[in-house]
């Protein structure tokens, strides 16, 4: 089965919305349990679209299956800073989906000027995390007891990467 990585589209936002809530409910991956709204996930497309902030899709036979955004930092002063977020629907994983959609948000990300890009990743994914470094980006932090999960607390990975137009 093909997978075509594309830019994000309105036509996205519900399927974009259910994979975003597939991921977050497994509870090991996102900052959250379930997707926001519907209406704050339409906000969020369309605002990364109108100002063509990088957001890839991949598509499996016209199926969301993953996607990965590039958005502001959100401070003036960090107008540069791209903010990474990813995921991939469960059963999509290990077949170079994630791969793919970081190549295709990270080739977008200048022409949006984004210098630096941020992401933050639980400390027991090791493969997310070797997925990050194999794309340059770098561990610059580790905050301890980060994530609060049912069982306990888990340490979170500060990771960036820079362009080379930083030198």
């Amino acid at each position: 089965m093909s997978v075509a990585i594309e830019n994000i589209r309105a036509d996205d936002i519900l399927p974009f919305r259910a994979a975003v809530d597939s991921v977050a409910r497994e509870g090991r991956f996102l900052a959250s349990y379930e997707a926001p709204s519907l209406d704050a996930v339409g906000r969020f497309v369309n605002a990364n679209i109108e100002h063509g902030y990088p957001h890839v899709v991949a598509l499996a036979d016209g199926a969301l299956v993953g996607w990965c955004d590039i958005t502001p930092e959100g401070r003036p002063l960090k107008r540069h800073v791209g903010l990474l977020g990813i995921g991939v629907v469960a059963g999509w994983r290990r077949r170079g989906i994630g791969n793919a959609l970081i190549n295709a948000a990270l080739a977008r990300a200048a022409q949006a000027g984004f210098l630096r890009i941020e992401l933050s990743v639980r400390a027991d994914n090791a493969a997310a995390i070797a997925l990050y470094r194999k794309h340059g980006f770098v561990q610059e932090g580790l905050k301890r007891f980060a994530v609060r999960v049912p069982d306990g607390f888990e340490d979170v990975v500060i990771m960036a990467r820079l362009s080379p137009a930083l030198g």
